[in-house]
């Protein structure tokens, strides 16, 4: 913990020019099979909202950097129950409305695919296993509904993303866009912030979350993310947590700006999963301007944010 402490404490000297950076799923929280079942840790929720209070001034940002969408984000950032009734039935209303839309633009024979899709995205688990039960199934189903999604014309910033084989449904929503009544769904955000009644659970809000979606529905790099946030924000040290490949590559750029000057000073840090135990981002770095960690799973990495909170 004094080792934590000790690398922290550029931050804490001086919050203008300080930007802290996370990823969601395996970095704050554990990566469940059900992704709508993930549940943010007391912990971590204290530690965010802290953050969230302290780090968002005009050359300053703590910000989570994700690949959900604002509304789902949120959610588990405030530790507010992503199971409840209310907030899924929504998804469920927003995500066939788009199906339906997509139906008006494919052949027929597209349906089926798209109903099961619907089904797997839903609960009915036993009616998609009757038909696709192997992992071959799973992969080729996957594939033609992925072809269908792409053909369909759908307006801007309404699409699908197929989250491994859990076929979550991570849409992005733009409130403007009155085809759907996207604003449903934020109501029913705003409604739960207001039900929590707690005065420090409004610190986190809709700027805290970078998203890497564009309005057509292309993901974003987060090299190139970053690097903008930064030197739109006049940004000197950086700190940011990761568990995936496009975390490790954003990190390698992080170095690379401590090597060239554009920054002065950075913390990194990993953590273990199953899908990374191959990549180069598993060892400790200690130097004078740059420090990278490695944490074995998503509970040892809860001390650092903590470390930043205080």
């Amino acid at each position: 913990m004094q080792y934590l402490n000790k690398i922290i404490a550029p931050f804490s000297r001086q919050i203008e020019g300080s930007a802290i950076f996370t990823d969601i799923d395996g970095t704050a929280l554990s990566i469940k099979k059900k992704p709508d079942l993930v549940k943010l840790s007391t912990i971590n929720k204290i530690s965010f909202q802290r953050l969230a209070n302290k780090y968002l001034t005009e050359n300053s940002l703590f910000g989570f950097i994700t690949g959900r969408g604002l509304v789902d984000a949120l959610y588990i950032v405030l530790g507010l129950p992503m199971n409840d009734q209310t907030y899924i039935l929504a998804k469920q209303k927003f995500t066939n409305a788009i199906l339906e839309k997509i139906k008006e633009n494919v052949p027929e024979q597209s349906h089926k695919l798209l109903d099961a899709y619907y089904s797997a995205c839903y609960g009915n688990e036993k009616l998609f296993k009757g038909k696709y039960s192997t992992t071959i199934e799973v992969k080729t189903f996957q594939k033609k509904v992925k072809m269908i999604i792409e053909k369909a014309d759908l307006p801007d910033g309404i699409f699908l993303e197929q989250k491994g084989t859990t076929f979550g449904v991570h849409y992005r929503e733009l409130v403007e866009n009155k085809e759907f009544e996207l604003e449903e769904i934020e109501n029913i955000l705003i409604n739960a912030l207001n039900k929590a009644k707690t005065d420090d659970i409004n610190l986190v809000k809709r700027e805290h979350v970078i998203e890497l979606w564009n309005e057509k529905g292309q993901k974003k790099d987060k090299t190139k993310e970053i690097k903008e946030i930064c030197q739109n924000r006049k940004i000197n040290k950086i700190f940011y947590g990761g568990d995936t490949e496009a975390d490790g590559t954003a990190m390698q750029e992080i170095r690379k700006q401590l090597t060239n000057g554009s920054i002065e000073y950075a913390v990194t840090f990993f953590v273990k999963q199953e899908h990374n135990k191959n990549l180069n981002f598993l060892t400790e770095i200690r130097e004078h301007n740059y420090h990278h960690l490695v944490f074995e799973n998503v509970k040892n990495a809860e001390k650092i944010y903590a470390c930043l909170a205080k």
